[in-house]
């Protein structure tokens, strides 16, 4: 009696602790998710952690709007994250702007400005890549909206943007959410190139 008493209190010991960390490795990426998760150049994505859904549900969509076809060396655009599904609770993204040409091929291209209260700027220290990502998951259901701002390199000729977003169903946990991806690709424009 006195071994299995013993027993059983290590073994509640040993459960809230798993529990305890469980928890906090779900509440880790609440307010930010770590850098490198847009599925870019080989990196992860949002799924690796929120994986009991299906990638890019069809009913769903994310979307980086205000980056021309073509841009001009050194201006600024105003960007807009659109994550949109029909179970969407609260939202979360991240997205990068990357050179796609052989020469700087995955470095960072132009500059990330937040423009609002839920995004904020983080850069990688080992890569220099800037990551703009939610200050806090926000929305309405069925969609989150996010501004800011990149101001695009002073040379070359290619930029690529991945986007991955999480549509949360809001539970405090990594499961039932649906994650997003999305490219966009942008030149810079023929007639201005020296």
């Amino acid at each position: 009696m006195h071994v299995s008493g013993r027993y059983g209190r290590w073994r509640s010991v040993l459960g809230s602790l798993t529990a305890l960390s469980f928890v906090g490795w779900v509440g880790l990426y609440s307010d930010a998710p770590p850098n490198g998760h847009t599925g870019g150049f080989a990196e992860p994505t949002c799924h690796r952690c929120h994986f009991d859904r299906e990638l890019n549900d069809p009913r769903g969509a994310i979307e980086i709007r205000g980056i021309p076809a073509s841009f001009l060396h050194g201006k600024t655009y105003d960007v807009h994250i659109v994550l949109e599904h029909p179970e969407l609770r609260l939202g979360g993204f991240q997205v990068s702007a990357r050179f796609g040409e052989k020469t700087r091929l995955g470095r960072q291209a132009g500059q990330w400005s937040a423009t609002d209260m839920h995004t904020v700027r983080v850069s990688t220290d080992s890569t220099d890549v800037e990551f703009v990502t939610h200050a806090k998951p926000s929305g309405s259901p069925g969609r989150a909206v996010w501004q800011l701002s990149w101001r695009a390199p002073i040379e070359g000729e290619r930029v690529l943007f991945h986007v991955a977003g999480n549509a949360s169903n809001d539970d405090n946990s990594e499961f039932g959410d649906f994650i997003m991806l999305g490219l966009r690709e942008t030149s810079a424009n023929a007639s201005v190139r020296q």
